[in-house]
Formats: structure tokens, C-alpha cells, sequence
């Protein structure tokens, strides 16, 4: 994987670092990190659909910390002309899984 810092550009209002992220298949992303926070708040990757090549962004909210990780509790993904709202109620970081779960 390679990475390359772009620029600094606004996301929702806020400077954020631009990487380009080419990964060993010539696929490119482009990540935005806030530069106070350093949390990752947007993907954006090039994707083809029937009306041709379109940039699909997802943007990546409402960090919390759990068990000393912060996570985004919000996630906003584009489905066309509508954004799907996921929301994350609870993380749990590594609980016990029991042996019966992999009968």
C-alpha cells in the first residue's frame, strides 16, 4: 500500500489532511484525517455505476472511547440520491466468546 498526503482541505467545516491510498491492486482512495483530532472522517474511492464513473464519499462521526480505542459511533453512507444514517449503539472490544459458538 502506498500513501501520499495531497493537500489539507475543509471537511463539514474543518481542515482535514488529504491521503491518497493506492493498495497493491491499483485501486486509489483518497482519506481525510481531521488534523486536531487525527480521526479519519471521510473515504472518498472512485466507483463505476451504470451512468458511468462517480466519486462516493463516506464520512465517519461521533468518535467515542472504548476500552482506550476510539471508534466512530456514526457512519454516513451515500445510496444514490440518499444518505443511510448507521449508528453504532455499543462496541465491545474482544468479550468472551464461548466454544459452542463454533459448533
Amino acid at each position: 500500500v502506498k500513501t501520499e498526503l495531497k493537500s489539507v482541505e475543509k471537511v463539514e467545516g474543518k481542515d482535514a489532511y488529504a491521503i491518497e491510498v493506492v493498495y497493491p491492486s491499483g485501486t486509489k482512495s483518497t482519506e481525510y484525517y481531521d488534523t486536531k483530532t487525527g480521526f479519519k472522517v471521510r473515504e472518498s474511492k472512485t466507483v463505476n455505476t451504470p451512468q458511468g464513473e462517480m466519486v462516493v464519499s463516506t464520512d465517519f462521526t461521533d468518535y467515542k472511547e472504548v476500552s482506550g480505542i476510539y471508534f466512530p459511533h456514526t457512519i454516513i453512507q451515500p445510496m444514490g440520491p440518499m444518505k443511510l444514517n448507521i449508528k453504532t449503539d455499543s462496541i465491545e472490544v474482544n468479550p468472551k466468546v464461548g466454544d459452542d459458538t463454533f459448533k
